[in-house]
């Protein structure tokens, strides 16, 4: 998730200006990927890097996807299938590139029916590889990634903290009939919380992915854009009845307007 204009990050504690605030006896582990704003303001802290290609994370991944694929639903699906536990080990571990989320989601992917065994030599390398050939099942082209995806993706990549589902709905859309489908089908990278139900990508690597300087031509999202579409929604609540705000407009719709820089 975006963070709010001029709010204290887990970041900005963990830094040399505020460490001396900390009591005696705490100790924090902490990993980040190499951010240079995160690299910048924890320069000082004693840091070790965490190399994917490691003995020890390739041994993980291993115990990992063999506990996965004694699993019954993809148990199921190899005996089905005809292939060896071995075998879709080794062909998702040359794939991962030893990504742990790669390989998760990869084993999702299977387990919910989206990816045949028979094809497992066809999928992309690395997460940017695998995100990409998931998008394009849904999305075939920028004109409907445009018209269908975008509009929530948007509000998804811009948003300040989980957004309940009606409220995505009506900011990415007047017509929710068919943003709902959408919405739908892209679950599958969206995690779901409850009280309210409300929704958020998964992992920030998506939105990396769709909004980064190497993200893909055909599904690049403004981050900007999203911030205009949930701006407006928060401010037509606060017009209609500002006593009834949802509590997502009421945090949210001053960072809104400044990050869609809507001063007046």
């Amino acid at each position: 998730l975006l963070v709010p204009p001029g709010t204290t990050t887990i970041v900005d504690l963990l830094s040399e200006k505020r460490l001396d605030r900390m009591p005696a006896w705490l100790r924090v582990v902490a990993t980040s990927r190499k951010h240079p704003h995160v690299l910048e303001k924890l320069g000082g802290l004693r840091a070790e890097e965490l190399d994917a290609h490691s003995t020890g994370n390739h041994q993980d991944l291993c115990n990992y996807i063999q506990q996965r694929l004694m699993q019954p639903d993809l148990a199921e699906r190899l005996q089905s299938a005809g292939k060896s536990p071995d075998h879709v080990r080794e062909v998702i571990l040359a794939k991962a590139e030893g990504n742990f989320l790669y390989v998760a989601q990869t084993l999702e992917t299977i387990e919910r029916g989206q990816l045949a065994l028979d094809r497992l030599d066809q999928l992309p390398p690395g997460l940017a590889g695998l995100y990409a050939s998931r998008f394009e099942r849904l999305f075939p082209d920028r004109k409907t990634f445009e018209c269908e995806g975008l509009p929530l993706l948007e509000c998804l990549t811009a948003a300040f903290a989980p957004l309940p589902q009606d409220f995505l709905l009506t900011a990415a859309s007047t017509d929710q009939r068919r943003p709902r489908v959408i919405l739908h089908e892209l679950k599958q990278f969206l995690h779901q919380t409850s009280d309210p139900p409300s929704l958020r990508l998964f992992h920030k690597s998506l939105a990396d992915w769709l909004t980064g300087p190497n993200s893909s031509a055909l599904f690049a999202v403004d981050v900007r854009d999203g911030h205009v579409r949930l701006a407006n929604a928060c401010w037509n609540e606060w017009t209609k009845d500002s006593g009834r705000m949802s509590d997502y407009a009421r945090l949210h719709l001053a960072a809104h307007l400044v990050s869609a820089w809507q001063w007046d």
